[in-house]
């Protein structure tokens, strides 16, 4: 038996790819596995962490609520009373060590900051990329291109990174639900609803995703379509400048409860980004069984495998509107690349995720 460590702050019921990889790894790791021990370290008041865990003998929850301690070695010697035989920090944050114990497990979901620069504490994320890469004993990569990325840059061998892709559970869908979700987002039967997760940053590509939609509603006289982009609230008043606030609506954020939702109204889902670690959002949309696509030359085009969905001039908008166009206008087309994501979906489950990480766990925690 062992007693497993890891860093729970990121369970905090909000969107983004790391906190749901955080908390979709800590809610079925404790329900599969009931071997070990897992010792959960965050801030005290984590309501969602609390409720997750209750009922569960196998879990302790550690509040450590000075933030500097996390920045420090000071963190191990707290874990070290519990006797844990390895921590796993699920996004980035390791704190700097000087001991070998215990072992650290540390997962990259991508190296932005090293090719674009973040609009905040740019210095600061490129500095403990490298930091926490060369402090852990193993690093686990959401794709095989990051994993190549990071023994290029970081000088790392390749025994000591290991891919696990994002995995999610097949979730329930109310009818009831799904009727509330369009009346407030106010999509209805007629409308070709096509969902973009996560514009947040410049490399994300909304620009041009946005004066695709353009193209289309002109060149190709495509009216009935309603399309939705998250966190992207800073793109309104180029919106507004191509008279597209009939078709586009903004959301800084939306709950991941409704979030699930739009995935399964969705006709398409566009993911324009020229940069990412895997893309989330690209492998939640295959989950529901939807095309999405994609740029050229990023890591999800080894999670979509498919030509027909990958943009080859993705800073393009005339691309972008012509591949929309073909696939909302081909039910053939349609209906083959769907039948091949819902194929696809299988290699992302939570419980391949979940038996990956438990495996990784006992050869780290084994190791001399």
């Amino acid at each position: 038996m062992l007693n497993i460590g890891i860093e729970a702050r990121l369970v905090d019921g909000k969107g983004g790819g790391t906190k749901i990889y955080a908390t979709n790894l800590i809610k079925y790791l404790i329900r599969f596995d009931r071997e070990n021990t897992y010792f959960l370290y965050s801030y005290a008041h984590h309501p969602l962490l609390d409720r997750m865990v209750k009922g569960f003998d196998n879990v302790k929850i550690r509040e450590i609520n000075n933030k500097l301690i996390w920045r420090t070695p000071l963190i191990y010697f707290l874990m070290k009373k519990d006797k844990i035989d390895l921590i796993h920090f699920p996004a980035y944050n390791v704190a700097p060590r000087f001991f070998k114990y215990p072992k650290v497990i540390v997962t990259f979901h991508g190296i932005d900051a090293e090719y674009f620069r973040k609009r905040k504490r740019h210095l600061y994320w490129k500095i403990n990329y490298r930091i926490s890469a060369k402090m852990s004993d193993k690093v686990i990569a959401v794709s095989a291109k990051l994993k190549e990325e990071m023994c290029r840059l970081y000088k790392l061998p390749q025994e000591k990174i290991v891919t696990i892709y994002y995995g999610f559970p097949k979730e329930e869908i109310s009818q009831e639900k799904l009727k509330d979700v369009k009346k407030k987002y106010e999509i209805s039967d007629d409308d070709t609803f096509i969902l973009c997760v996560d514009g947040a940053e410049k490399r994300k590509n909304i620009i041009t995703f946005i004066k695709s939609i353009k193209i289309l509603i002109e060149k190709y006289n495509l009216k009935r379509i309603k399309i939705i982009i998250t966190r992207s609230s800073f793109y309104k008043e180029l919106i507004t400048s191509l008279n597209l606030n009939e078709y586009i609506k903004l959301y800084d954020w939306i709950r991941h409860e409704d979030l699930k939702y739009l995935y399964t109204i969705s006709k398409l889902v566009v993911y324009p980004s020229i940069y990412e670690g895997v893309g989330f959002p690209v492998i939640e949309a295959i989950r529901y069984g939807k095309p999405v696509l994609i740029s050229a030359n990023t890591a999800m085009g080894e999670i979509v495998n498919e030509p027909e969905l990958t943009i080859q001039e993705p800073s393009n908008p005339n691309a972008w509107a012509k591949s929309i166009y073909q696939l909302l206008n081909d039910e053939y087309l349609y209906l083959k690349l769907s039948k091949k994501m819902e194929e696809r979906s299988k290699i992302f489950s939570i419980e391949n995720m979940i038996s990956q990480h438990l495996k990784l766990y006992r050869e780290v925690a084994l190791h001399d």
